[in-house]
C-alpha cells in the first residue's frame, strides 16, 4: 500500500531582462513509497522527492532557466 502523501510542485522560470520569476508548470505530487517509509516522500512518475509533516500537503519550489 502506498504512503499517499500529496505536494504541490511548482516550476518556475525567469523573464528575460526583468527580475521577475513566473511559474511556468505545476504538477500535483502523491507519495508512491510504501506507508511507514523512511526518509523523504518520492512521486516516481513526476521524478520528484520532499519533505513533510505528517498530515500535511507541502509545496515544493524549483527554478528552472533555460
Amino acid at each position: 500500500m502506498p504512503c499517499g502523501a500529496k505536494a504541490v510542485l511548482i516550476v518556475t522560470k525567469s523573464v528575460q531582462g526583468t527580475t521577475t520569476n513566473v511559474a511556468q508548470r505545476r504538477a500535483e505530487l502523491v507519495c508512491d513509497a510504501p506507508v511507514g517509509h523512511t526518509g523523504a516522500h518520492t512521486d516516481s512518475r513526476q521524478s520528484e522527492s520532499w519533505d513533510a509533516e505528517a498530515g500535511k500537503v507541502a509545496t515544493v519550489l524549483r527554478h528552472e532557466d533555460p
